[in-house]
């Protein structure tokens, strides 16, 4: 085939600037030119667009067509057709009046005219759904929605710039974001993939530069170099005593760029007290990770929305109701429990028009939970605990403690980008591979993830650095986590105390609390109850801890009160029981825990 001349596309980007319409008897032989070249499928797209698109006097069109159809044999008219696409995808836009070339067609006639008769039905394969914000297709190829500021010429000449949200494939195409005004309508992409619904928006965090310099010229990443640069960033300004929690931040922040390969991705829970640097860890997670946001006490609407559309590295900061008896977080652990596997939906009603219909919400991202506590159990089971602990004051000094630079985030996140579009297609072929032994059950299910990246790493990657085998860092660091996962054995019973006397401050400096309510927020921390607590426990661990000091900081109700049964044994709590009951009470101070 044919090559366009570099005569011809520097005629192309003059004429695309001075685009004009054509006339109705011009577009009409064009379309009978081309008529012969095309599918049925493209020539009732074709009749779609041009009768939802035409007006009375002229067609907007771009006149390079015309000038390059001139005098060209049938031949060479089928190699210009095909061809025209790919000057396209180099940077030239061709938008008149809000059609680009290689976008799907906005009609908005929804006639089927395949067939004259009213209410004919036809049934067709089911396409292959992809989800345009982050997804890989059967084929290989990447999906990844950007909103970018465009210019746009209109049919009457003057150029508007506009933010439009575009789809960019890791075969270096790049089309608009389709429209649909159907919630049943099955929306297809160029190249016959098909998307649920599109999107409302989309990030920018791929620079332009970076963008163009993978779509025009090729641009590579060293994955090993970037995976050493964001284990750097963590170690650089986060402490652990653990030196595999790094590996686990590191290839958790990756894989939020790759997690739909998967069928089922872990979740992250930082435990820690106050300043044990889960917001440090949170913030740079937020920064690297996936369209990566920090939420403090979402709704349950805005969470699985905000999923839906951007499918980010979600941070759940401050969550200190999850896993506790306390009401309003039922609807939230229910969509935690949930999310951490491929295909589970959330419905809900919405109204389109005057109907409503049951929208199906996906739930599926990385999540990163941060509290002071622990889990419930269910919840605890899918997620890798990473504790976090204060740093002790003669190490202070070598950890950094300023913000990152715009300049180095950028940086790591467009070869991140670059890593999600040339690295996707394998991690997913070197997974359908992957057959980790080390453990079994749910526990496999959940550290496969990141171990399959770490294998990836080690044996498909170029660069490694001869004193690292991430596959056995990470192993090694997991199997001792295996033995952590329930939240109450995480601590031991002096710091779950402290962590339940942590929650009922609730970030005041001081208050009094009776040794039941201690003993609810103690069991909460619990998946089973731990068969040691009780009123003398209590008082004689407070005092061990420096935390009670003396007469000052307790005293005992002169009478019995009425208040409901908690049971020891079991950790239930009873409120329609009422018992009474002398209950001591102690002053806690926020300086002493």
């Amino acid at each position: 085939m044919a090559e366009l001349t570099y005569e011809e596309i520097t005629r192309a980007k003059e004429l695309i600037r001075a685009a004009r319409p054509l006339a109705i008897d011009v577009w009409m032989e064009f379309i009978g030119h081309i008529r012969q070249f095309l599918s049925t499928d493209d020539l009732i797209l074709l009749e779609k667009w041009t009768r939802a698109r035409w007006s009375e006097d002229s067609l907007p069109f771009n006149v390079l067509l015309l000038d390059l159809l001139i005098g060209a044999d049938d031949e060479r008219l089928a190699e210009i057709i095909r061809e025209y696409e790919d000057v396209w995808r180099n940077g030239l836009s061709c938008t008149i009046h809000g059609f680009e070339w290689g976008e799907q067609w906005d009609y908005e006639d929804h006639t089927t005219y395949d067939y004259e008769e009213e209410g004919h039905i036809e049934f067709i394969e089911m396409p292959q759904f992809i989800h345009p914000t982050l997804d890989l297709d059967d084929d290989g190829i990447v999906y990844l929605s950007q909103q970018r500021a465009m210019r746009e010429v209109l049919g009457d000449g003057r150029i508007i710039e506009v933010m439009r949200p575009v789809i960019i494939t890791s075969d270096r195409r790049v089309w608009h974001m389709p429209h649909c005004k159907r919630h049943d309508e099955i929306i297809r992409l160029p190249n016959r993939k098909a998307i649920w619904r599109p999107l409302e928006r989309a990030t920018n965090r791929w620079s332009l530069a970076s963008m163009q310099n993978f779509l025009n010229n090729g641009a590579t990443v060293n994955p090993w170099a970037l995976y050493l640069d964001i284990e750097q960033i963590f170690k650089k300004r986060v402490w652990t005593p653990d030196e595999g929690n790094y590996v686990i931040f590191a290839l958790y922040v990756i894989l939020s760029y790759v997690f739909p390969v998967f069928e089922a991705v872990p979740y992250l829970h930082l435990l820690g007290l106050a300043g044990s640097g889960k917001t440090t860890v949170a913030k740079i997670m937020a920064q690297l990770g996936f369209n990566g946001r920090i939420v403090v006490d979402p709704t349950e609407a805005s969470l699985f929305r905000d999923i839906e559309q951007d499918r980010p590295l979600m941070i759940l900061d401050e969550q200190e109701n999850i896993g506790t008896r306390k009401a309003g977080q039922e609807a939230l652990a229910t969509i935690l429990k949930g999310g951490y596997k491929k295909g589970l939906t959330v419905p809900r009603q919405e109204k389109r028009g005057a109907k409503w219909v049951t929208v199906n919400f996906d739930i599926f991202c990385c999540k990163v939970i941060a509290n002071v506590y622990g889990l419930e159990d269910i919840l605890a089971d899918r997620a890798i605990p990473v504790i976090m602990r204060r740093i002790p004051p003669d190490l202070e000094s070598q950890y950094r403690q300023d913000e990152l630079t715009q300049a180095a985030v950028q940086d790591l996140i467009d070869n991140l980008y670059l890593f999600t579009m040339l690295h996707m297609p394998r991690i997913a072929a070197f997974a359908k591979n992957a057959n980790h032994r080390l453990f079994s059950g749910r526990t496999n299910e959940i550290f496969s993830p990141l171990l399959t990246l770490a294998a990836y790493f080690d044996i498909e990657c170029d660069g490694r650095p001869n004193d690292r085998e991430l596959y056995h860092e990470l192993a090694t660091t997991l199997k001792m986590k295996a033995e952590q996962r329930q939240s109450s054995k995480m601590e031991s019973p002096e710091e779950m105390l402290r962590q339940a006397l942590w929650n009922l401050l609730n970030g005041a400096e001081e208050g009094e609390f009776s040794s039941q309510e201690i003993a609810i927020e103690f069991y909460a921390l619990h998946t089973s109850p731990p068969n040691y607590f009780n009123d003398v426990w209590l008082g004689r661990t407070l005092a061990k801890m420096d935390i009670v000091r003396g007469e000052a900081d307790k005293r005992r109700a002169h009478h019995a009160e009425e208040v409901p049964h908690f049971d020891y044994r079991t950790g239930d709590l009873h409120p329609d029981w009422l018992v009474k009951k002398r209950l001591t009470y102690y002053r806690i101070r926020a300086d002493r825990l």
